[in-house]
């Protein structure tokens, strides 16, 4: 049987069908149980009226780049030389190989926003004030009032390398230059070659 707007009346069907970037199953079952209890509180309203509505509450703008900015970082070295030795990193003393050192190093994140229904940002409040409005609420939750926050690492980095050596007794000395590109772990294992 069809409605006066000659749709099915599927209100749950109706929002499957509708565009929204992040719908969840609990969003889904939110909105059918509301539906049905609006419905059943105004008999009058046509299901298809009351499915645009909540197809509305998906309404967000598009993401909009907000700057970027530098974050620190760690990034872990393991260096293990054959033969044990006195790491050095950037020409400071670190240790004695085997040895694991902690390094920082920045990397920038662009800072994204776009506005949001509160149905996406925060839906167990606006299913709360839905409610404790009896419905009256709905037709302004479908405005994005709310800023959803993204950050966005990019593959811009400073201050990401660095040099290390490696020097024992009656060896040549070991050096390379390492570059941190988002990387969490890195492992060398340098083998120093005897002096003649």
């Amino acid at each position: 049987m069809r409605n006066r707007c000659g749709g099915i009346p599927a209100a749950g069907r109706a929002l499957a069908s509708a565009r929204r970037g992040h719908a969840t199953k609990w969003f889904l079952a939110t909105f059918y149980f509301i539906s049905e209890g609006v419905i059943n509180m105004f008999g009058k309203v046509p299901y298809c009226a009351f499915a645009l509505l909540f197809s509305l509450a998906g309404c967000t703008t598009e993401w909009a780049a907000e700057g970027s900015y530098y974050r620190t970082t760690q990034f872990l070295l393991a260096v293990e030389s054959t033969p044990p030795g006195k790491i050095l990193i950037n020409g400071s003393h670190m240790g004695e190989s085997p040895l694991s050192i902690p390094l920082e190093y920045e990397r920038e994140v662009q800072r994204k926003t776009r506005k949001v229904s509160y149905w996406i940002s925060q839906p167990g409040w606006a299913l709360g004030i839905t409610l404790l409005s009896l419905g009256f609420y709905l037709p302004f939750s479908a405005m994005p009032v709310d800023v959803e926050l993204r950050q966005e690492p990019q593959s811009n980095f400073r201050s990401n390398q660095f040099v290390v050596q490696v020097q024992a007794d009656g060896h040549h000395p070991w050096e390379d230059t390492v570059v941190c590109t988002g990387q969490d772990r890195l492992v060398l294992n340098p083998v120093l070659v005897r002096r003649e």
